[in-house]
């Protein structure tokens, strides 16, 4: 699991963030600039503290991912052909989905808290300014080439387009789908023994069908050589997709909230200087 980079990532946004909700209360209301932009920069200290609270989400898709790596041996002592699912005994069946599903779901919560606020920051107004629609990075980042400029769509669409567009369409199957999707079953098999987690060949085929179809993705659009195959072990292909992912949201959270660091650096100087410069007697004629 790549939590590093994006944990560092998600440090670094929330210094960046703080230095600007720092800079901005110093102006005060002697400011100069419009209000709205003072409004903007103001809301700095509470995208940190979202911030702060997703990263709290990663350590917890780490326990998730560990469960669902374990779940096949926690067979149940009193009934061999039952599985221990939080305690409670479950079929294999059952206990492998609601543990791909805690893992897979878990992760799209952290990568749509984070997405939420590096939308608010470099987003153009339409999405940016909507707060009962929040910027998505498969939507928005990725899929939506007028929502965002500064070349980010083209970097993160090529890079990461294909294991992001892989892991939201597992993250959509089991959230809306369950076990299986018009008859197609997810896994191919139901044993803890023969690979738990293979997919059977008609969802490896919808869920590329979904990426190139609905989201527009294709398997050129990776970084990873070779990429992995998913459709024989679904858990530790996810794994590499989020590896991908994180990257990805790492890239955005550390050029957001620099770049508006950046435009804060730039305008604020001047109400600094019109702090410090006495201003001249007034002359009567």
């Amino acid at each position: 699991m790549s939590t590093i980079k994006l944990a560092s990532a998600i440090d670094q946004a929330c210094k960046d963030l703080t230095w600007i909700y720092e800079a901005v209360a110093k102006v005060g209301a002697s400011g100069t600039l419009a209000a709205e932009s003072y409004k903007f920069f103001d809301g700095s200290s509470d995208l940190a503290t979202q911030l702060e609270h997703a990263k709290n989400m990663l350590p917890v898709r780490d326990v998730a991912f560990a469960a669902a790596k374990a779940f096949p041996t926690r067979t149940s002592a009193t009934a061999p052909t039952k599985f221990l699912f939080n305690g409670v005994e479950v079929t294999f069946k059952q206990g492998r989905y609601l543990s791909v599903q805690n893992y897979v779901t878990t992760t799209w919560a952290l990568y749509d808290a984070l997405a939420k606020v590096a939308g608010i920051l470099c987003c153009v107004d339409e999405r940016s300014k909507n707060p009962a629609k929040p910027v998505k990075l498969p939507e928005d980042f990725l899929r939506g080439q007028k929502y965002v400029g500064g070349r980010v769509h083209d970097h993160l669409k090529g890079a990461y387009g294909w294991p992001v567009g892989i892991s939201y369409a597992v993250r959509n199957w089991v959230v809306h789908d369950g076990h299986s999707q018009n008859g197609v079953e997810l896994f191919k098999y139901d044993s803890s023994t023969t690979a738990p987690f293979e997919l059977s060949d008609g969802a490896w085929d919808k869920i590329q069908d979904k990426c190139m179809g609905e989201y527009k993705a294709d398997s050129s659009q990776t970084r990873l050589r070779p990429f992995p195959e998913i459709h024989k072990d679904l858990l530790e292909g996810m794994a590499r997709c989020h590896e991908e992912a994180d990257e990805a949201m790492a890239f955005v959270l550390l050029w957001a909230p620099g770049a508006t660091k950046l435009q804060a650096s730039i305008l604020f100087p001047r109400d600094s200087a019109s702090l410090l410069t006495p201003k001249p007697p007034l002359t009567h004629p």
